[in-house]
């Protein structure tokens, strides 16, 4: 199979000004590490509603939102928290190849600067993905 270069797909999971924003930051723990429940802890700690936890895995998850001053039913004063103790973990794009039969291969930089690949391969009836986490 040959791949080639496909150099028009847009590819970058978030801005190249928040990937080096988030970078720069000190290290904080990247809250899609979290489950729900961990999540509830957090909010019930400082003093939030659990409901809290729910919201929060919708705008990660259903809206896809890596701002947190994109969460618009959260209180600044929440928001504010929120930077300080979290990050939104990303994924940049750094090469996707493709092939004839619409395989498509991507390379990507994790936050701590390592890369993982993945490969993404159509059939008829379903897509396969294959990760590789050696990082």
């Amino acid at each position: 199979m040959v791949l080639t270069l496909i150099s028009s797909f847009p590819c970058a999971v978030t801005s190249s000004d928040m990937w080096q924003n988030r970078h720069m930051a000190a290290r904080k723990e990247d809250i899609c590490n979290l489950s729900l429940d961990e999540l509830r802890e957090v909010f019930t700690e400082w003093g939030e509603p659990p409901y809290r936890a729910g919201q929060m895995f919708r705008w990660l998850y259903q809206k896809n939102v890596h701002d947190f001053t994109q969460m618009t039913d959260f209180p600044r004063t929440l928001i504010v928290e929120l930077e300080k103790r979290f990050v939104i973990g990303s994924m940049r794009c750094l090469k996707i190849l493709s092939a004839k039969d619409g395989t498509k291969k991507f390379l990507w930089q994790l936050e701590d600067k390592h890369s993982i690949e993945t490969v993404l391969i159509p059939e008829k009836s379903r897509r396969t993905l294959c990760l590789s986490t050696q990082v």
